[in-house]
């Protein structure tokens, strides 16, 4: 059984995740990876849209920085905070004009009430408790700010939770043995209800068990989700059927 911290898997696969990100720029479809996080990029752009110029938006987790970039290019003040080092040098080296600072979800690094948005893209997938992290978050964000969060599906399509629940336990090759933690739409809304979030949304993004056919045939996998994405736009928009996406995304206010 491996022993990992996502911590300690992050600064060892941090340049991997750099050149994945290159490659989102590059050719969106050319993994599940750089698809997945093309959905979640583009509904980020759209919740985040009414934001004015300048707005302050934190970035927790903020990993190798790609998602800051982007909020930088859409005029917002950002500010990282990331608890891997060696991907906060990367984040950092790549942002200049950003703060990309040293913390982790359930102790933020920032006053209260001092931004206006909040995202966290895969964080609290590797957060047994989610109330914690919310909590941090909601306490930074100014009242009627934006909350934008990703969760990991339960009854994902891809069958991950059962992938993980094995390879958390007995080690298999090519699969990180660190234990994730996943959730249904259900509890993630009720769970931001909890911690006093209104105007609460759960979307599902990314329908099908894509991963099985990247890792099984890489280079087929481009070309069947171009095919698959206006099918898979259209199936997102049926909120009931948001638990078997591979992406959950909480969208709220303070």
């Amino acid at each position: 059984m491996k022993n990992l911290t996502a911590v300690t898997l992050h600064d060892e696969q941090a340049e991997l995740f750099h050149h994945r990100y290159v490659s989102l720029i590059q050719d969106p479809y050319s993994s599940t990876f750089t698809y997945g996080r093309k959905k979640v990029q583009s509904l980020l752009t759209e919740q985040l849209a009414a934001l004015g110029r300048g707005s302050h938006v934190l970035d927790v987790g903020c990993g190798t920085g790609f998602d800051v970039g982007h909020l930088n290019a859409m005029g917002f003040k950002v500010t990282g905070v990331e608890p891997s080092q060696a991907m906060r040098m990367i984040a950092q080296r790549d942002n200049p004009t950003s703060a990309i600072l040293d913390g982790n979800a359930r102790s933020l690094p920032l006053d209260n009430e001092s931004v206006h948005a909040v995202i966290a893209i895969e964080v609290l997938r590797y957060l047994e408790n989610p109330v914690p992290a919310l909590t941090e978050m909601a306490r930074v964000l100014r009242p009627g700010g934006k909350l934008f969060v990703t969760a990991a599906s339960l009854w994902s399509a891809n069958g991950y939770a059962l992938v993980n629940w094995v390879a958390s336990r007995i080690d298999i090759p090519t699969f990180a043995g660190l234990r994730q933690y996943f959730i249904t739409s259900r509890k993630l809304h009720d769970t931001a209800v909890a911690v006093g979030f209104k105007n609460i949304e759960v979307h599902g993004l990314f329908f099908g068990p894509w991963h099985v056919l990247g890792r099984i045939a890489p280079s087929t996998v481009g070309p069947c989700l171009k095919r698959w994405e206006p099918l898979d736009d259209r199936i997102a928009k049926l909120g009931w059927l948001s638990d078997f996406s591979n992406h959950l995304i909480l969208c709220a206010t303070r």
